[in-house]
């Protein structure tokens, strides 16, 4: 569901600019760039776009036929900022920065798309990955990030971190205009397309996977009810668009952690290795095996990820439980973004 924005501009120089700042920060949006609209006409007709960006006088000149162009719907870009509309086409400056025209793209897109997303049951053909544990400071988070990267070579996966305090972009390094806080914005508007604005605003990361940059205020995630956090993972999972979603997400008896364990293909537990986390991790995988047999769910999708362990570190002794890998304790890192990186490419994984 990725937009295919055309960019029909007869200054190539702006063009040039234009395309440069899109494939920065915005590479999952496909654009396409023509200097007249009779080489647009041609291709587009061919290779139909979703959004097209005309400038003032081409449009102009070719009011009448515009429907015929080829673009689900279109913009005009006009010199002035406050111009919201030209001869009822909607207009955006071409001037502004380039995640305000891009902002402003995913809006009118969102608004005129007729898309439909089935939500039910059935998730469609991306897998749900929920990565948790029973006690803070387990490097829950890295092992999950970690995890996306070593799914998503060759695949397209998303890293989504539920907690309001965690901070993606320390685990991944990747330009964007977007944070979660425009996610936020866009579930309590209830965007009808909400799929597709969600799509637009992930970050892509140097090695290929997607995240969302923190909120940029942690007390925004507060705005959310537990219905609208279900709603995004429905929407990014239920969308089709990644191969794999890998959330991470705090545990607690809520109705998120419960939607979660309903839904997800596998759920990791993160677990360090002392005696503490393998006491708690225990205790609550007897606790998630318990509820599955009542509510009548497969308890085989639950597994354990050691972190940072070495040979003193405690196993879980539960013969229902498969481990999805072992890593081993990592030293001398400069960063999380390395410490993520070396963990990714580690070969004991087991998917």
């Amino acid at each position: 569901m990725n937009i295919k924005l055309a960019l029909i501009e007869s200054d190539k120089l702006y063009s040039s600019r234009f395309l440069d700042a899109m494939n920065t920060f915005y590479p999952q949006t496909e654009v396409r760039v023509f200097s007249s609209y009779e080489k647009a006409a041609g291709a587009l007709q061919a290779k139909p776009c979703d959004v097209a960006f005309i400038s003032e006088d081409i449009c102009m000149a070719h009011r009448d036929s515009l429907d015929s162009l080829g673009c689900r719907t279109y913009m005009i870009l006009v010199d002035n900022k406050g111009v919201g509309s030209v001869d009822g086409i909607t207009a955006v400056c071409k001037y502004r920065r380039v995640d305000e025209l891009h902002s402003s793209m995913v809006h009118h897109y969102s608004e005129v798309a007729n898309i439909v997303i089935d939500l039910g049951k059935d998730m469609g053909k991306t897998k749900l990955i929920t990565f948790t544990s029973a006690a803070g400071g387990q490097g829950c988070s890295s092992a999950a990030a970690a995890y996306t990267g070593f799914i998503g070579a060759g695949k397209k996966a998303l890293y989504l971190d539920l907690d309001p305090l965690g901070l993606p972009e320390t685990l991944f390094r990747g330009e964007g205009m977007y944070t979660m806080t425009d996610c936020i914005t866009a579930l309590i508007d209830k965007k009808q397309n909400l799929a597709v604005q969600l799509n637009n605003f992930a970050v892509m990361s140097e090695s290929g996977t997607y995240y969302y940059q923190s909120a940029k205020n942690a007390l925004d995630w507060s705005d959310l009810t537990e219905k609208e956090r279900i709603s995004l993972v429905e929407s990014v999972v239920g969308s089709d668009i990644y191969d794999y979603v890998i959330v991470d997400v705090p545990f607690g008896w809520d109705s998120l952690n419960d939607w979660l364990n309903e839904h997800s293909d596998r759920i990791m537990i993160v677990c360090g290795g002392d005696s503490i986390s393998a006491a708690k991790t225990e205790r609550l995988i007897e606790a998630l095996l318990t509820r599955d047999k009542v509510n009548g769910r497969d308890g085989g999708r639950l597994s354990v990820v050691y972190n940072r362990t070495d040979e003193n570190s405690i196993r879980i002794k539960n013969a229902q439980i498969t481990v999805s890998a072992d890593l081993s304790r990592v030293s001398r890192c400069r960063n999380t973004q390395e410490l993520v990186k070396l963990l990714s490419a580690r070969n004991n994984w087991i998917h």
